[in-house]
């Protein structure tokens, strides 16, 4: 898979998690909560943009949940890795099975 296709694929998967029809549930608070984590460390600010996409309440979501943990936010690189590392996982694993045949 070239980098591309993968920021791509990373992307609509956190905008499908990220949308505010998924509700306000667990699920969207973990998607919040990896995405500010990704967000913070990613060179590749176009997939953190396109992540958000262009829906009003997807992005106010995201800028509230951010302003509420932003003082707080700190990331411990080798913990954050490896709990990143298994959301994603998952995260992925969701995506791919809720989409398949779908693109």
């Amino acid at each position: 898979m070239q980098q591309a296709e993968a920021l791509h694929l990373l992307s609509a998967l956190f905008n499908r998690l990220l949308s505010v029809d998924n509700g306000p549930g667990l699920t969207h608070h973990i998607s919040l909560e990896t995405f500010a984590s990704f967000a913070e460390l990613t060179a590749h600010e176009s997939a953190v943009a396109d992540s958000i996409g262009s829906d009003d309440h997807t992005r106010q979501s995201v800028v509230d949940f951010l302003s509420r943990v932003s003082d707080s936010f700190s990331v411990h690189c080798e913990t954050f890795c490896i709990q990143f590392s298994a959301m994603l996982t998952g995260l992925l694993q969701t995506f791919v099975r809720q989409t398949v045949g779908h693109f």
